[in-house]
């Protein structure tokens, strides 16, 4: 069985476009939905108009990996065959999951095409760092090396080898750790051209959210790496600290930049031990994230 996990938070504006794609999915799935303590009408909405979803309520917002965590370890004790993370403000048609499955061999992590909202043309960030600025072409089937979690078709075999999200990235970071762990244990990643999803969101979702960290995530994804020595981390971390700098002071906002630099190596410092540890885990242990 296939289990959707959806986390959802003040999602109301683009709920029932998401649910609605999978009730009319050709291959059926069951519906699980995490929802982050929206403030909204979404829970009640979903309560009252989805009676087949399995809602599993938070009392706070635990952030897009750990609630994802929490769905799937459900999904998985249902002993599901593949799990599908979507996210609320994405929409899939009704063969997607049947065209993905076409293309399943266990050993990828598989994404449709991501169209924008309206699906007059490709999402902007999937553009850029999925296809690397290359047009997709019908029947295209391509090895990437990376794309966002908006719509994961996940094998369970790969979630028993390289576990949930790592609970060190709140909101942001967290697929790209993801993805170094996939490499570590000599996963892929499969873009179908064929299948297709609606994204309806703007460049990176909640925009101040995603700008506030970008500097302190950029540096804990190199010090999370399991596939790096100590010396590529800090080769890695002094590359992105000059290319930072360098460009702040192009755009004239230097200070600014020092100051974000400053606090994030105080907070990496604050998060060492924490860092370390979870660098074994990931690296040593089968499941890493996961209890079920």
């Amino acid at each position: 069985m296939i289990y959707c996990v959806i986390v959802t938070y003040n999602g109301m504006q683009w709920i029932d476009r998401c649910l609605q794609s999978i009730r009319h999915s050709s291959v059926p799935m069951s519906t699980i939905v995490v929802d982050n303590n929206s403030t909204d009408d979404t829970l009640t909405h979903i309560k009252a108009n989805y009676l087949e979803v399995i809602l599993l309520p938070q009392e706070e917002n635990k952030g897009f990996g750990q609630a994802n965590n929490i769905g799937i370890e459900y999904a998985m004790q249902k002993q599901a065959s593949h799990i599908l993370l979507l996210n609320q403000d994405a929409a899939i048609q009704p063969d997607t999951i049947q065209t993905l499955l076409q293309q399943d061999d266990g050993q990828h992590l598989l994404t449709p095409l991501h169209m924008n909202g309206d699906g007059s043309c490709i999402d902007g960030n999937f553009f850029q760092n999925t296809l690397l600025f290359e047009l997709p072409e019908p029947h295209m089937v391509k090895e990437v090396p990376y794309v966002n979690a908006a719509c994961w078709l996940l094998p369970a075999e790969i979630i028993r080898q390289v576990g949930g999200f790592n609970p060190l990235f709140y909101h942001y970071g967290e697929d790209n750790n993801y993805i170094q762990r996939l490499q570590y244990y000599h996963f892929g990643i499969r873009l179908v051209s064929d299948a297709i999803i609606y994204h309806d969101r703007e460049q990176h979702g909640n925009e101040d959210l995603y700008q506030r960290g970008v500097l302190y995530r950029k540096l804990l994804l190199v010090a999370t790496d399991i596939n790096l020595t100590a010396l590529q981390r800090w080769a890695k971390r002094h590359k992105i600290s000059i290319q930072e700098i360098g460009h702040s002071i192009k755009k004239h906002y230097f200070l600014a930049c020092l100051k974000d630099y400053f606090a994030a190596l105080r907070k990496l410092a604050a998060q060492s031990k924490v860092i370390r540890k979870s660098r074994q885990i990931e690296a040593n242990t089968v499941g890493a994230w996961l209890t079920y």
